[in-house]
């Protein structure tokens, strides 16, 4: 009894104090919402607060339900009948969609909740192999999905919330992202970055393409980076970036600075020396800017305005032209700046 209070008074704190004792008892507090295509049927899965407490640990558990329908709004109204309570969606942080929903008449996901005043827009989107079985595995060994998704890719600041995508897919010269994720084992791990073409999946971004993204986007994160250097590992840990991406009529052109530390050594390198650090600057300078220049071909081979290039142009020229930017030539003249040795300033020699 005792523990059946302390669960009603947390969600009671969850709901912000907007609902009285006999409200939150009638409510099905949906956590996380899965979404699947298979067969011209939709497969939806509601993750939900359990009304009972782990009798071991007393933490809140989560469970699952799931159906089926021809249509989404069909098969949202059918799982909400299932329900015993009534579905409160205000808690619900995350949307896992899987990739035939985004390949097959993806607009209908848009519109469905756009359209539904149930369902608010802050969550986060996240594309996922088979969102029911992701959710439904995971729940038993991991309480509320949800959350923990969310906080999990809160400090790599990754998280893509509902209403920036329908922002960037409604405005003009801007593609837009959905990062991939893989959920196995109790653990959560980023597998790269969708890429869209007016709200189709075109192509992914492996994790280093993603994690490159990210930084031309001033989002480093405390992101790391090892190359081999003399045949061996050295690793250097970006912690700020200044970057600006431009267009004109001529070219694409990226510059700026990326600062970073080492903070492994495995090549024979005196990092006390001032000529050696400025070689191992160039040298990830010029991967940095070869890579740099790779991920804009890849884009606009997929027509993917991921960095929102033909609003850029419009900016700079008041001309709407969406088509400049696939065939501009790219010049990437980014300068990387190691500020710390860190400690790692000796040879590290591991033969």
């Amino acid at each position: 009894m005792i523990k059946k209070i302390l669960l009603l008074f947390i969600i009671f704190l969850f709901l912000g104090g907007c609902y009285d004792y006999s409200e939150i008892n009638d409510l099905a507090i949906i956590t996380a919402i899965g979404i699947d295509k298979k067969n011209n049927n939709y497969i939806v899965t509601y993750e939900l607060l359990s009304d009972n407490l782990d009798k071991n640990s007393a933490n809140i558990k989560s469970y699952t339900i799931t159906q089926k329908g021809t249509t989404l709004t069909e098969t949202i109204k059918k799982l909400e009948k299932k329900l015993i309570k009534k579905a409160y969606y205000a808690h619900a942080d995350v949307v896992l969609l899987s990739e035939n929903v985004l390949k097959n008449n993806n607009i209908e996901v848009i519109d469905t909740i756009l359209r539904n005043p149930k369902i608010r827009e802050n969550f986060a989107l996240y594309i996922v192999d088979n969102p029911q079985k992701a959710l439904k595995n995971t729940t038993d060994q991991m309480p509320i999905i949800g959350t923990n998704i969310i906080n999990n890719f809160k400090k790599q600041n990754t998280n893509k919330l509902y209403k920036d995508v329908i922002n960037e897919v409604l405005s003009f010269g801007k593609d837009t992202t959905i990062p991939k994720i893989k959920i196995s084992n109790n653990t959560i791990t980023l597998e790269g970055l969708a890429i869209f073409n007016n709200f189709k999946i075109v192509d992914y971004l492996d994790t280093d393409e993603t994690s490159l993204y990210y930084l031309l986007n001033n989002n480093t994160n405390s992101y790391i980076q090892t190359k081999k250097y003399n045949d061996k590992d050295i690793s250097v840990n970006i912690n700020d970036s200044n970057i600006k991406i431009n267009i004109d009529k001529k070219k694409i052109l990226i510059t700026g600075s990326i600062y970073a530390e080492i903070i492994s050594n495995s090549s024979k390198i005196n990092l006390n020396n001032d000529r050696e650090l400025l070689k191992i600057e160039k040298y990830f300078q010029k991967e940095l800017n070869n890579n740099t220049i790779n991920l804009f071909k890849k884009i606009q081979n997929k027509k993917s305005d991921i960095f929102a290039l033909s609003e850029k142009y419009y900016i700079n020229t008041r001309n709407k032209n969406k088509l400049i930017w696939l065939y501009s030539d790219i010049d990437s003249n980014i300068k990387f700046n190691i500020t710390k040795k860190g400690i790692i300033n000796e040879v590290t020699n591991h033969e």
